[in-house]
């Protein structure tokens, strides 16, 4: 598992279980995982390996806040000596984890430089407030963002008001 020996895992066994909290569960066949518990065993298994570089693909998407903050917290501790490569559209994340990021726009490197220059590129290439024209291609639409006109705290009777804005797909990857 991730190139662990059967000695590396027998020894690290309880404290991978520990750390993906999965105690009550990890006799139960791993095809019967939720996402959420497949990510957690399996960044609890990274958690326990000491990779040159870790490569995480919207990891931390899946998950309670708790554990997302244990995965957090684990990160901050291995960055001197692990190179991470955060995949991810969640911004905060990039922030808090990459000192450089690179913004891809249909595949092409649109921007690369300090995290917060490349978010800003990314906000303003994802330019919320704008409206935009979208044509119907081969019936699939991807919808970059949506705005509530007014605060609905109850949806029963209410009428509701969005405004979508479409965009080509993008993809964000951070190191």
């Amino acid at each position: 598992i991730l190139g662990m020996c059967s000695k590396q895992i027998d020894y690290n066994f309880s404290s991978i279980v520990e750390f993906a909290e999965l105690k009550d569960s990890i006799d139960m066949p791993v095809k019967h995982y939720s996402s959420g518990m497949y990510v957690r065993l399996g960044f609890a298994i990274a958690a326990h390996v000491e990779p040159d570089v870790l490569i995480l693909d919207e990891v931390l998407a899946v998950g309670d806040m708790a554990f997302v903050a244990k995965c957090f917290q684990h990160l901050s501790s291995i960055r001197k000596k692990t190179a991470i490569i955060l995949v991810s559209h969640d911004m905060r994340n990039i922030s808090r984890i990459c000192d450089s990021a690179l913004f891809l726009e249909d595949g092409e490197q649109s921007y690369f430089g300090g995290t917060s220059n490349t978010i800003n590129c990314y906000r303003k290439a994802m330019n919320f407030s704008r409206k935009t024209v979208c044509s119907y291609n081969d019936g699939v639409i991807d919808i970059r963002g949506v705005e509530v006109n007014r605060t609905v705290t109850q949806f029963y009777g209410a009428d509701i008001k969005l405004k979508l804005y479409i965009k080509e797909k993008v993809r964000f990857i951070a190191n």
